[in-house]
């Protein structure tokens, strides 16, 4: 009886989430080929500018302007995992502070967690599992403490995607995203449990 119980519940979330127009939340990946790093003179000095100029977006169109900065910094050094970090944080910004709509907010959160990803894949017993078909929260245990801005602000952008997208019924069809999320801050707690002043607790 109470098997039966638990598949008519499961059968009335699908419903729900079928007539609500909701949808489930798929995992997309688009790995680049590779992330050659270039810690050249030019790539540092590009990478210290657009830093400042985040330092200063105080308005939305400083704020692309910095993430042009930053785009422009991965032109000249495509493995910068800095960068590419720098980018998933600007990305929630954008999408929490400067937009309304619900699916432009939608878009720009998932690319901050693409943008998490790629700084993710710069490692490279990371970049193995994920040649190796594996998703990038079953290769958590890879990472390690520089990788924890990436891992935060993946979270970090998922947990707004929950908050300011998407309804009741989707969210309950996406819970499983949320245990992904965990994955990854119990990894930061393993590798750097004081990474922002110990905010993962």
């Amino acid at each position: 009886m109470r098997l039966q119980n638990l598949l008519c519940y499961g059968s009335l979330i699908l419903c729900l989430a079928v007539f609500s127009g909701c949808s489930f939340k798929i995992y997309q990946p688009a790995w680049p080929e590779n992330l050659p790093s270039n810690s050249s003179l030019k790539a540092r000095s590009f990478l210290s500018l657009a830093k400042d100029k985040f330092q200063q977006a105080g308005s939305e169109k400083a704020l692309r302007s910095s993430i042009k900065s930053f785009k422009d910094v991965l032109e000249i050094d495509p493995g910068s995992r800095e960068a590419l970090a720098y980018l998933c944080n600007q990305y929630v910004l954008l999408g929490t502070a400067y937009t309304s709509d619900r699916k432009l907010k939608m878009h720009y959160f998932n690319e901050a967690m693409s943008y998490c990803e790629a700084a993710m894949y710069t490692n490279p017993d990371f970049r193995n599992e994920m040649e190796n078909g594996r998703k990038p929260w079953e290769a958590a245990y890879t990472l390690q403490a520089e990788d924890a801005p990436a891992m935060l602000f993946w979270v970090t952008a998922l947990q707004y995607e929950f908050q300011e997208t998407m309804p009741l019924p989707s969210k309950m069809v996406n819970m499983r995203w949320l245990q992904h999320g965990k994955r990854f801050l119990d990894r930061i707690q393993e590798v750097d449990p004081e990474y922002g002043n110990g905010a993962v607790e």
